[in-house]
């Protein structure tokens, strides 16, 4: 079985979300092969951690990793 680490994930003009230190929720979404609405619903519940930069939502990325610990 493969970890995140190893996954070549590219999105969009070969953006490597396994090297982004933060994420959008989309990006986040893609890393984990889940919809937008299902990390929403995480961040409502507060199993994942976020950071506001106005309207926007970051996720940092180690906060992805521990889900899968």
């Amino acid at each position: 079985m493969q970890t995140l680490q190893t996954l070549p994930i590219k999105v969009g003009n070969q953006v490597n979300l396994r090297e982004k230190e933060f994420l959008s929720v989309q990006e986040a979404a893609d890393l984990v092969g889940a919809s937008r609405w299902t990390i929403q619903r995480m961040i409502k519940r507060e199993q994942i951690k976020v950071g506001k930069l106005g309207r926007r939502t970051i996720i940092p990325r180690t906060e992805i990793d521990n889900l899968f610990k």
